[in-house]
């Protein structure tokens, strides 16, 4: 078992730290959900390529 931590902090130097413990069962639950998880990208990425295709000038200069 490991004890991982995140640090941040603002512009005022306020700090947040995550921690968490990594087991064995949360490594595998973070896989499973990466396995879920991507499909719903890949979908969503093909979705940005075939707008980006369509109104290639889309955002640039309004």
């Amino acid at each position: 078992m490991t004890k991982k931590q995140f640090k941040t902090s603002d512009n005022k130097g306020r700090e947040s730290v995550w921690e968490w413990e990594e087991t064995p069962e949360v490594i595998e639950a973070v896989k499973k959900l990466h396995q879920t998880v991507q499909p719903d990208l890949e979908d969503l990425s093909e979705g940005l390529h075939k707008l980006e295709a369509s109104a290639p000038d889309y955002g640039v200069g309004k």
